[in-house]
């Protein structure tokens, strides 16, 4: 597989994770991503421009005598007369060279408000004119038009209303235009204090000489103006360029310090210009940016005087506003005593600021107004982002940006924040891809800072420094005034609002971050040196999981964002079809994926990738491998780079770019721009990254220069070692251990000769020799889309077909325009779930289709054509999904592996070791991801644990057993739903070709799989108990679930809803910040196949016993809100229901999930909306104190304890709650005994939903 850059980026502190939401320190967690299927009942293998040349002279006097000063401006129309004439696309060289300043015109003097008459001292303007320049005003101006362009008297905002233009020491201007034709004279005011004189800031328009008399009011000075003269500069915007003008100030006042009773005079006159400050607007960088065809939102880039950048984006439908600023400083700028040191800061950063000092505020605010917060930190950046109901942005935008001007780092609460941090690092000391990412950084040159530890824990962050005198928290302050400066920061924000109103919000309240000017921090060496070079590593990991790593120092791509040398590399390297290298090696039976890609590390500086996974067989492989690999590098060195290659990667990257469609969530749509922003490109790429702009064969063959056999590392990651070698080391933090050694000579020497093309691969047969892949058939080339605009957009799909053979639900796209489509078909049958085997049988038949289909599938995949094959309780689940174009070749081939399965020889083994391997890793898996399958263990009438089913896998005797299994399954009933941009003659189609390549006879509805769950008592008080497997896990997890009674009750569910949004924020703030109990804390709700219920899930090296004590504490505080307080919650719940769908295949997987729950509840939004929205403070205390209040006699409570085997013997050892707790002891016995709830059934007869379907 060739993977994007992103792909194999280096593990980032607190990371999003796909699987399972756990929200951590007030974000997401973990750093892996992946697909996880419906009824998945397996493990997841888890410038400005140049100076005028003509000048202006400045010159400043004052009479002490005088009651009032005049502020006098006179300059030389010469550099203004060419600056109006400017052309329109102006080369900025202060931020990126690429930058492009598509300049426009600020405001006219006709754009200046009124004074008010109010005012008590005047300033006159004399201005003489030649022939004016007419000037556009922009849409964007926050200011009115006077009723005179001759005369106007201008009235400054007070900074209470308009902190934008609080002013000190000035009270009014009023400017008399002696040529009346003039349209725009002063185009901006400003004020800002500077050394102790308030000074007038004008961006102005003046094409001849211009005086300006301003009158100082010098009471209003603070502090107060103090005589004999003041040196000082103002800085001047144009209507089209940055300039700025040195001042010598001559200030003198008639009255003694320290205060002036009398105004004072103050005269100026310009001269050379310099650069602009924050009392100037904002550039515009570009409005042009590239977009996906689909796309209706409008950009726009400017940078703030400040030099933060910001991409504006508006979205006219949006219900989610979202915000994202990312700080061009990460991990590697740690000081070398603190590990970890922007982590921590990433983390304290949260803790209140001087404008909303309360901990809490920001994340309150966020979850009152159905919103959330993240950050993340990794090697280079740091990023934080939050998303909330759109009407709340400003509000929300307000309390961010004050994150980076007045950050309080609470000394209150640093500890806590520390614990978290420390809570998060042992979160991550059992998980592999953590491990092998430090332990590679740990063994790579000592001298950069490629090497540090990064996360950080409380030896590096409190215990250590505080030993020897090191003020933390003092630390933190410096590090953040070191490196938290505006030129280094990208700011996106997304909203509803124009682009005007949020270019004024962003000029509002992010122009008080500070701006240092700080260079881009660069690191100096090579991360990895020639003492690393030559060097192997053995990994022992903690899952069963074998593989080998090819390291090599490479450029540093940021620069060559138009060819991307890396992605032509990865292609051909990490290819899976025929004549690839993985074909080769699994054809032998010695790997079962392969990966390949660049890895940016820092300025001028990448690592190139090839990691491959092995089979036990393949462990025993290595010079092999290393020989096969050599030799397709000699395949694309003496082969010239192919162009046809490359133009098949931009068609595929310009179909990707041209269809892409908006993201379901706009959260991390701003983290990733205002993360990409910070990459070298002209900023009208900023969407468009990934597509490749043009072939150099030059620039490819200097990535390939950097793939040989003396610029590499080694690294094999194993359970068990060679004969004769024994774990020597063990890395610091994560305690791996590890053996260091050069590589074997004969691993060398086989590299040496196939890279020169002097040996033979001696694995592959003949049939399967290394080659470049043929062109791909499956690039998709009709884009058609019938685009038949709709009043209302159907909720319900049309029931074409209700058969006892097939129910087959269809729906044309109507909202989203794309040339694509979703397909999923049910292929009913009770083989699949009967028993732990048939699970076992079905499992190892899916994984058989797939295995015999993909080098055929891998072209597909490329050319964004997807699909999935799994087995559940219901039956079989076939999804396909992707461009319409080729999806019904696609599928006609998925049926015929089916149909007529052929396994080559030695497959059955490699994918029996493969699916033991990641069953038996489940069991080493990080608690707080298990605990779920316990619960639903419980819960369900039927749920196989992965240990019956591991158990019948290896005992599976051959593959004969498996084709044998399905051919028993003889009778199929075929549900589906088929989505997007195909028309009901293509349903029926695709639905007759399940029957007639299948050919299944039918299954009567007598036979169909029931899903049914535990219902419980009142007063049920139940604990499950099960002590994890790896031994050197410290964590424990609790799930303490209170159930509620069936879904069907749509009352029920509606209190549920309020209770989880009421009961979120506080679950966090109480259990992870204030208590400290560990990591990962999360509280929701639970919904199963027929019933539902309240959880919240805590992992911790806290006992269980005192996790579930501090639980019911949190249960048991007052939860008495005022009916504002109730009120925004329930606002924040009915936001969530009514967002509306971003993308086909998010309202593909609605759909579907109706039809898949075998209720048909399309309009279950409409119906929740309607009871969440009738709900009453009273009906919510009664649920409370019903349901949820420990102690009650009506509650029903269900808690699964995963205790951690490494502390055994410890104070907790032993120890069972008390009270009316029963533990279960015998699963199967306990069930036995239990009332189950009826199954699923339809909301409506679905004769109903065939009509509803067509009036919809």
């Amino acid at each position: 597989m060739s993977v994007a850059v992103r792909r194999l980026s280096a593990p980032s502190q607190s990371q999003s994770q796909s699987w399972y939401s756990i929200r951590g320190k007030r974000t997401s967690i973990g750093i892996t991503s992946f697909r996880k299927h419906r009824h998945s009942n397996h493990p997841t293998s888890l410038t400005s421009s140049s100076s005028p040349s003509s000048s202006s002279s400045l010159s400043l006097s004052s009479s002490s005598s005088s009651s009032s000063s005049s502020f006098s401006v006179s300059s030389s129309t010469s550099w203004l007369s060419r600056l109006v004439s400017a052309t329109p696309h102006t080369t900025a060289t202060s931020a990126s060279p690429f930058y492009k300043y598509h300049t426009k015109p600020l405001l006219s003097s006709s754009s200046l408000p009124l004074l008010s008459s109010s005012t008590t001292t005047t300033t006159t303007t004399t201005t003489t004119t030649t022939t004016p320049t007419s000037i556009n005003q922009p849409p964007s101006s926050p200011l009115t038009r006077p009723s005179s362009p001759s005369s106007s008297r201008i009235s400054l905002p007070s900074s209470s209303s308009s902190p934008r233009f609080a002013a000190r020491g000035f009270s009014s201007l009023t400017s008399s235009t002696v040529a009346t034709s003039s349209p725009s004279l002063l185009s901006r005011y400003r004020f800002r204090r500077h050394n102790n004189l308030g000074l007038l800031f004008l961006s102005l328009l003046l094409p001849t000489t211009t005086t300006i008399t301003a009158t100082v009011s010098a009471a209003n000075l603070s502090p107060p103006l103090h005589p004999p003269s003041v040196s000082t500069s103002i800085q001047v915007l144009s209507q089209f360029r940055s300039f700025s003008t040195n001042i010598s100030a001559l200030a003198t006042a008639s009255a003694p310090p320290p205060s002036l009773a009398t105004p004072t005079t103050v005269i100026a006159t310009m001269a050379d210009p310099v650069i602009s400050k924050k009392s100037m607007e904002p550039h515009l960088i570009t409005d042009n940016l590239e977009k996906p065809l689909l796309d209706n939102r409008t950009y726009r880039v400017i940078q703030l005087p400040n030099k933060v950048e910001v991409l504006l984006v508006h979205d006219d439908t949006t219900d989610k506003s979202s915000a994202a600023l990312d700080v061009r400083v990460g991990s590697m700028c740690d000081d070398e005593e603190l590990p970890g040191q922007a982590h921590a800061v990433e983390h304290v950063l949260f803790m209140g600021t001087k404008k909303y000092p309360g901990e809490n505020d920001y994340m309150s605010f966020l979850a009152n107004h159905a919103g959330s917060s993240n950050a993340y930190t990794s090697a280079l950046s740091t990023n934080y982002y939050f998303e909330v109901s759109h009407k709340y942005m400003y509000d929300a935008l307000d309390r961010f940006s004050q994150f980076f001007i007045s950050p309080l780092f609470d000394p209150n609460g640093l500890d806590r924040e520390l614990n978290a941090v420390d809570s998060e690092h042992k979160k991550n000391l059992q998980q592999d891809n953590y491990r092998s990412y430090q332990l590679g950084k740990y063994l790579s040159n000592p001298k950069h800072p490629y090497s540090k530890f990064t996360t950080g824990n409380l030896e590096t962050l409190r215990d250590g420094p505080r030993s020897k005198g090191v003020d933390v928290r003092d630390r933190f302050i410096k590090f953040h005034e070191r490196y938290y400066s505006g030129n280094l920061m990208k700011l996106c924000i997304l909203g509803r609002e124009s682009l005007d109103e949020m270019e004024k919000w962003v000029v509002e309240l992010f122009s008080d971050i500070k701006n240092k000017d700080l260079p881009a921090p660069t690191f100096q060496g090579a991360p990895l040196s020639e003492n690393e070079l030559g060097t192997q590593y053995y990994m022992k990991p903690v899952m069963e999981t074998r593989a080998v790593t090819y390291t090599f120092p490479y450029l540093d791509e940021n620069p060559y964002y138009e060819a991307q040398p890396s992605r032509y590399i990865g292609h051909l390297i990490g290819h899976e079809g025929p004549g690839s290298i993985l074909s080769v090696l699994k054809e032998a039976g010695i790997a079962t994926s392969l990966s390949a890609g660049h890895m940016r590390i820092c300025n001028d500086t990448g690592m190139y990738v090839v990691n491959i996974r092995l089979t036990v067989n393949g462990l025993k492989k290595i010079p092999e491998i290393t020989s096969l690999l050599f030799s397709y590098i000699h395949i694309l060195n003496t082969t010239p780079p192919q162009e046809w290659v490359v133009k098949e990667l931009q068609s595929m990257a310009e179909v990707e770019f041209r269809y892409k469609q908006k993201s379901t969530n706009a959260a991390n749509f701003v983290s990733e721009m205002a993360s990409t922003m910070q990459n070298t490109m002209p900023r009208e790429y900023l969407l468009s990254e990934h597509k490749i702009r043009k072939f150099d064969a030059d620039l490819i063959k200097k990535g390939l220069s950097y793939l040989k056999p003396e610029n590499f590392r080694l690294a094999i990651t194993t359970p068990e070692l060679p004969d004769g070698i024994k774990w020597e080391s063990k890395e610091r933090w994560y305690g791996v251990d590890y053996t260091l050694q050069k590589i074997p000579k004969d691993v060398l020497d086989v590299a040496i000769k196939a890279y020169k093309g002097e040996a033979t691969p001696s694995i592959g047969s003949p049939g399967n020799s290394l080659h470049l892949p043929h062109p791909n058939p499956f690039i998709p080339t009709n884009f058609d889309v019938v685009r038949k605009e709709v009043e209302t957009p159907s909720k319900v799909p049309t029931l074409l077909r209700n058969t006892p053979e097939s129910r087959i639900w269809f729906k044309k796209d109507d909202t989203f325009w794309a040339p694509k489509a979703n397909i999923y078909f049910t292929l009913r049958t009770p083989k699949t779930y009967s028993t732990p085997r048939d699970y076992a049988l079905a499992r190892f038949f899916c994984e058989l289709v797939k295995d015999s289909l993909h080098e055929y599938y891998y072209d597909a995949e490329l050319a964004g054509l997807e699909y999935s094959l799994s087995p559940n309780m219901l039956g079989f689940d076939l999804e396909i999904g992707g461009y319409n174009d080729k999806m019904t070749v696609l599928l006609t081939k998925v049926l015929d592996a089916m149909r007529d399965l052929k396994v080559k020889e030695g497959r059955f083994e490699v994918i029996k070791e493969r699916l033991v391997r990641a069953y038996r890793n489940w069991e080493l898996g990080t608690p707080y991801q298990m605990v779920p399958e316990f619960t639903r263990h419980l819960l369900a009438e039927k749920k196989w644990l992965n240990e019956e089913v591991l158990a019948e896998l290896d005992g599976l005797g051959g593959v004969e057993e498996v084709l044998a299994w399905w051919k028993s399954v003889k009778a199929l009933s075929v549900e589906g739903l088929i989505h997007g941009n195909l028309y009901k003659e293509d349903a029926l189609k695709m639905t007759d070709l399940i029957t007639n390549i299948l050919k299944p006879q039918p299954l009567p509805a007598s036979q169909w799989f029931v899903r049914r769950c535990v219902l419980f008592q009142p007063g049920t008080e139940l604990i499950f108990e099960r002590d994890l497997r790896d031994p050197n896990n410290v964590n424990n997890a609790v799930e303490y679930m209170l159930h509620l009674g069936t879904i069907e009750d749509r009352q029920m569910k509606a209190r549920l809803l309020l209770w989880a949004q009421m009961s979120q924020e506080r679950a966090f703030d109480t259990l992870r910040t204030k208590e400290q109990l560990g990591y990962v804390v999360f509280s929701g709700s639970l919904m199963q196949a027929t019933t539902m219920g309240y959880r919240v899930l805590i992992q911790s090296e806290r006992s269980c016993a005192y996790l579930e004590e501090r639980i019911e504490a949190f249960l048991n505080q007052d939860w008495e809100l005022e009916e504002e307080a109730f009120e925004k919650h329930k606002q924040s719940v009915l936001n969530r229901l009514l967002e509306s769908l971003k993308n086909l295949n998010q309202e593909s997987n609605r759909l579907w999930w109706h039809v898949a729950s075998e209720a048909y509840d399309f309009l279950q939004v409409d119906e929740d909306v309607k009871v969440v929205s009738r709900l009453t403070r009273s009906d919510m205390k009664q649920f409370y104190e019903t349901y949820v209040k420990p102690g009650s006699e009506t509650r029903m409570k269900l808690s699964v304890h995963l205790k951690s085997i490494a502390k055994k013997g410890g104070e907790d050892e032993g120890k069972r709650i008390g009270g009316k707790n029963v533990y279960i002891e015998n699963v199967s016995e306990w069930k036995s005994g239990m009332v189950l709830s009826r199954g699923p059934r339809p909301v409506r007869a679905l004769e109903e939903m065939e009509v509803l379907g067509v009036k919809l």
